[in-house]
């Protein structure tokens, strides 16, 4: 799989820990980086340019780096890097993406990265606002917001859409589900997907979407995620 190229600023007031975010970049060759020692120009930065990963030292000095990150669009991913762990909460309070704490080795901020890449990707989804697939030789552009529920069957995958319309696609349903945004949907079993905006009500073994008759099953599986995640989300039985 080709690796996602990503556009980075990272703000750190000591030249050295800059270098060796540099060399990380370098080593990794997707990320093209800009790199500032002056916190206010590299947050004037990051408004203008919009990257997709923000790197921010918390310790900036006068400046406090958790401070400035809640200046940023939502739709920057923070990666927060510090010398002192007591900051980390303040840090993922922000919905920060990770939190690399110094000094970090090459394999930690590779991950971090990982998790800024699929971050773009759900990002770019959710503009999208709709999914193409393939039926009949012909392809079909979903709205999100026409999907009620995503149903397996064999090889095949069958959209049951809003107004009792349906659409089916020769492909898996994991591998559907990847080019969904999460925000959106939500897997509750082996075979099923559903829309969360189209929940009505739910049961710890069932879900009743909006205008269908009979529930879905939840999965023992993915029960506990699925309660947590509505949970989290204020999503009421």
């Amino acid at each position: 799989m080709k690796k996602r190229h990503l556009r980075a600023i990272a703000i750190d007031d000591e030249p050295l820990a800059l270098q060796i975010i540099e060399a990380f970049c370098e080593r990794m060759g997707n990320i093209d980086l800009k790199t500032f020692t002056n916190a206010n120009n590299g947050i004037a930065a990051a408004r203008m340019e919009h990257p997709n990963v923000l790197l921010l030292d918390i310790d900036l000095g006068k400046t406090n780096g958790v401070d400035l990150a809640r200046q940023l669009p939502h739709d920057i991913g923070v990666v927060f890097t510090t010398a002192y762990s007591e900051f980390a909460i303040d840090g993922f309070e922000l919905d920060a993406v990770d939190y690399l704490e110094k000094p970090f080795p090459f394999s930690r901020f590779q991950d971090a990265m990982r998790r800024v890449a699929r971050r773009a990707n759900q990002n770019e989804l959710l503009d999208k606002n709709a999914i193409t697939v393939k039926a009949n030789y012909q392809n079909v552009v979903i709205p999100f917001d026409d999907i009620i529920y995503l149903e397996a069957l064999d090889n095949y995958v069958c959209l049951h859409l809003t107004a009792n319309r349906q659409v089916t696609t020769q492909t898996t349903l994991t591998s559907l589900l990847m080019q969904l945004p999460e925000a959106l949907f939500l897997r509750i079993h082996k075979s099923f997907v559903v829309a969360r905006r189209k929940i009505e009500r739910y049961t710890r073994r069932q879900v009743f979407m909006l205008d269908l008759k009979q529930p879905l099953p939840i999965g023992r599986s993915y029960a506990k995620a699925f309660n947590d995640i509505l949970t989290q989300n204020a999503v009421h039985p």
